[in-house]
């Protein structure tokens, strides 16, 4: 447009500089103020501005020799400087006042008129104006800028990101700032002080709601004073969780673990000089995580979407999400395909538990893990239910099934939740199921009075971890007469031949707990509280640190050992004990051997079967200390090329371990970065139903059965007010050595 004006006006583009405004006939009611023409859509807007005659506004084209700048004139809003009267006679009249350089535009049948504008001004940061008065005292004009780093043009995807943006530069630069208008298509701000005169001005629209709104003017110069706008009670804005959220996205970009708000509270304090509340700084670190992977409603929302990418980042990854007949989510559950592969070359002990979720919608998180040769967690697969249920649990369990197949080399352990041993016993009747002996030996703790109940625990434990039948009976028979309703309990409630070692009929190694999963629900205690999505995403994250860790620690091993640093430890230990003990051959060409040990028993060693009567080589499945003597022995004559890591199980080998961990899991990007196929967008669920409860949301669980936690102790220092009271004040020397 400006390049057809100037050419039909015959004027020079290249040596003056054209604004193109008009008076819209939308302006009934309101006050009377020119729209500028910047760019193709407010030509359209012209176009279609049309009266009831079917007649165009009067065309204003403005001759000036500078370039508008951000402080510079207002464009479609608050053009009172440059507004004039002949503008508005031309627009409401007839015209005849205005200075016309040309006649009516032929295509459009609106007038065009042309005049010589004023320059607009170009102010420094801040400017004294040395006129003095009559009085010869010196009047300062202050004249400053707002320092916010926006130009003319510049998107943003949404008006609260404009809002933020001043709301932190009004704090900053301490000025106060009055809302015009808050609408779908546009957001206007002024200064506080504008019926005094101050031009500072900002005004952002969109076109529709699809487009992302653009900044059209701002004046960026204030003339009013700080002192002035920003005291009294005039200076009434205050700080909000937008606010706080901005500040923990620029200092912790992505983290969901940030300050508390009590510490926020003195941050937002130092950064934009304002004070908030403790709510409002909590809101403001809630809105911070929100901002990551959306609201608690949109895991939910989102969650086929989250696991398509999940699947589509890590190769081999299998999920599944189960809603119920109103599409609420019900189950989810996910195995990451690296350590479905890694699993290939571990023990085949799965160590299943549950924990409940902390959020407002509840549910219980189900972690099947296993424990890599070097004793480290090797989480295998994770759930979220409803609860720890028969149908939950069955669930669970039937698609950790589509990934790890039923087999009699399978050995679960848990805890004796009724509804996982139901479970268990129907989706893998092949394997077998163990019971963790620290949950038991809480419950046996509580059967038991007048005695020291930790000492019963202990006890215990040690007739659970016994691994001949010999020395079990002979320590349970202790046991019992010691502790005989414990006994009672056990005998009635306990299957032996799921907690005894001695009489465990599967391989489970080492592995006699829960504590595995149990450490990796304290790891993931504060993930407890997240989102659905940020949950997963703490989890994928928390499985990604450890592969990387035991990645590089199996990749820093001497090229010499062959066994994981856990077992190599434990042979170098029992070696200095094996090279005393007396082994006498029994039949070389088999290699079995007896050992006199330590404890003045004979043991016999077969090593070619990998046993021996004590049991220890057996059950852990590396060589004990007279499987050590042993082969020492046959080193000498019958064996000499026989190696300890050829007596131990494969799945201590290191270059086992190294495979275990050689996949990388990789995180899942943000929403902003998924490219998603069209029948994956369109599946969604709601959240579940939950109970609204009053109060404080609980943060500590209750103790388990059989779990007793330390008092704190009270404090004894000098200045409390109960010692004040019980000593005048006064802590004689005896009383004061006891309390230290």
């Amino acid at each position: 447009m400006v390049e057809k004006i100037c050419r039909k006006k015959k004027v020079d583009e290249a040596t003056t500089k054209l604004r193109v405004s008009y008076f819209p006939f939308t302006f009934q009611g309101r006050k009377l103020r020119p729209n500028y023409i910047r760019d193709d859509e407010d030509v359209v807007c012209y176009y279609e501005d049309v009266s009831e005659e079917g007649l165009r506004s009067v065309l204003h084209v403005e001759v000036t020799n500078d370039v508008e700048q951000n402080q510079g004139i207002d464009e479609n809003e608050g053009f009172d400087q440059v507004l004039r009267e002949d503008l508005v006679r031309g627009y409401v009249a007839n015209n005849e006042d205005i200075p016309l350089v040309g006649g009516a535009d032929d295509s459009g049948g609106g007038v065009l008129a042309m005049y010589v504008g004023e320059p607009s001004q170009q102010y420094p940061a801040v400017v004294e104006n040395e006129d003095r008065d009559v009085e010869g005292n010196a009047s300062e004009a202050i004249l400053w800028v707002d320092e916010i780093d926006i130009t003319v043009g510049q998107e943003f995807r949404s008006k609260e990101a404009i809002q933020s943006l001043v709301e932190k530069a009004g704090h900053n630069n301490v000025f106060e700032f009055v809302v015009k208008k808050s609408e779908p298509l546009r957001y206007v701000v002024a200064c506080s002080e504008a019926h005094n005169g101050c031009d500072w001005y900002i005004r952002a629209a969109r076109r529709d709601t699809t487009k992302p709104f653009s900044i059209r003017t701002h004046r960026n110069i204030h003339s009013c004073s700080r002192s002035s706008t920003s005291t009294g009670r005039r200076s009434r804005r205050k700080g909000t969780p937008t606010m706080v959220a901005s500040l923990l996205a620029e200092d912790y970009p992505g983290k969901l673990t940030t300050p508390p708000p009590k510490d926020l509270i003195d941050l937002v304090q130092g950064r934009f000089g304002v004070q908030v509340s403790y709510s409002t700084a909590w809101r403001g670190k809630k809105e911070a995580a929100n901002d990551i992977r959306g609201t608690p409603e949109d895991g939910f929302r989102l969650v086929h979407s989250y696991m398509y990418m999940l699947e589509k980042m890590n190769h081999g990854t299998v999920s599944y999400v189960e809603v119920d007949e109103e599409q609420k989510f019900k189950y989810l559950f996910f195995a990451l395909g690296a350590s479905i592969e890694g699993f290939q070359v571990m023990r085949k002990v799965i160590i299943v538990d549950g924990t409940h979720l902390k959020t407002a919608y509840g549910g219980v998180l189900i972690v099947a893990t296993a424990q890599d040769p070097d004793h480290h967690h090797y989480p295998i697969a994770f759930g979220v239910v409803d609860g720890e249920k028969n149908d939950s649990w069955t669930w669970f369990l039937k698609k950790l099934k589509t990934v790890i197949p039923d087999d009699p080399q399978i050995v679960f352990i848990s805890d004796r939740n009724q509804s996982l041993i139901k479970a268990i016993a129907e989706v893998y009747p092949s394997s077998h199921h163990g019971h963790c002996i620290f949950h038991l030996s809480q419950n046996v703790k509580l059967k038991v009075f007048g005695v020291n109940k930790a000492v019963c625990g202990k006890k215990f434990r040690e007739c659970a971890r016994a691994y001949t039948e010999a020395e079990f009976l002979r320590l349970y028979e202790v046991f019992s007469s010691t502790y005989p309703s414990a006994r009672t309990y056990l005998d009635e409630w306990a299957d032996v031949t799921k907690w005894a070692r001695c009489y465990f009929r599967g391989e489970k190694y080492n592995i006699d707990t829960s504590n595995s999963v149990e450490s990796i629900n304290g790891v993931l205690e504060r993930a407890r509280n997240y989102s659905l999505l940020q949950l997963i995403d703490a989890i994928v994250g928390k499985i990604a640190e450890w592969f990387a860790k035991h990645r590089k620690a199996s990749g820093l091993l001497p090229s010499g050992q062959y066994l994981v640093p856990f077992v190599e430890k434990e042979l170098h230990i029992t070696i200095k004990k094996a090279k005393k003990l007396v082994v006498r051959e029994l039949n070389g060409y088999n290699l079995e051997y007896s050992v006199i040990g330590g404890d003045g028993k004979i043991y016999l060693v077969d090593l070619r079967s990998k046993t021996c009567s004590c049991r220890r080589f057996d059950i852990d499945k590396y060589p004990c200390v007279h499987a050590i003597a042993a082969t020492l022995t046959a080193n000498k004559d019958a064996a000499p090329e026989l190696r300890a890591h050829d007596l131990s199980s494969k799945y201590y080998w290191i270059e086992l371990w190294v495979l275990a961990y050689t996949r990388t899991i990789y995180p899942v990007p943000h929403n902003s970065q998924w490219v998603l196929p069209e029948e994956i967008m369109q599946q969604f669920a709601y959240p579940p139903d939950y109970e609204v409860k009053q109060g404080r949301r609980q943060e500590t669980r209750f103790p388990s059965v059989g779990e007793h936690r330390g008092r704190k102790k009270r404090s004894h220092g000098a200045g409390g007010l109960g010692e004040w009271f019980t000593n005048d004040g006064d802590v004689d020397g005896d009383d004061a050595g006891d309390q230290g």
